[in-house]
């Protein structure tokens, strides 16, 4: 191989790696971009998320003016208000329906899927609360955000355990 080839080689594999890691960059880029701003529009209390992702799927797809978009945020935050207002009067039947629900599923399960969907429900309720904006309070009277609690990360709950070995059969079935 000639020294002109053996260059030309190097210039051409130096290019398609810059092409390779330019694109890499980018698309890392972007995903951090999206995830930035879909933490923004979906931050919030879901009242909020849910006005704020309407007012900007109606402004990209409707190529709403600064006027248009100010008086449908205010339509859709008096919208939401109602819908809360509402919401008060009808959990307690929405309560009794999801007790209703869960006695006759445990009603089906064995008492080792009754503990394991006792913890599950748990987990939801406490889900279910925060959103509601009964969150503990912090020392301040201010609320901790979930992330933030005692300066920890937040806890994923235990993998489940794996079967006994006298359930195992030796093959695994999706």
């Amino acid at each position: 191989m000639s020294a002109k080839n053996a260059s030309r080689l190097k210039v051409i594999a130096i290019l398609v790696g810059v092409f390779l890691l330019g694109g890499g960059v980018g698309g890392a880029l972007m995903h951090m971009h999206g995830l930035r701003s879909m933490r923004h529009t979906m931050g919030g209390p879901p009242t909020k998320a849910r006005a704020r992702f309407r007012l900007q799927a109606m402004t990209r797809h409707l190529d709403l003016d600064d006027d248009q978009r100010t008086k449908i945020e205010a339509i859709l935050r008096e919208g939401e208000q109602e819908r809360e207002r509402l919401m008060v009067d009808v959990r307690p039947e929405l309560d009794k329906l999801r007790q209703s629900m869960n006695s006759r599923i445990n009603a089906v399960l064995t008492p080792e899927q009754q503990a394991k969907h006792k913890v599950m429900l748990e987990r939801l309720r406490k889900r279910r609360n925060r959103r509601r904006g009964k969150r503990r309070r912090g020392p301040r009277g201010k609320r901790h955000r979930k992330w933030r609690h005692e300066g920890k990360a937040p806890r994923r709950p235990p993998p489940d355990p794996p079967p006994p070995a006298s359930t195992f059969q030796g093959r695994v079935t999706w």
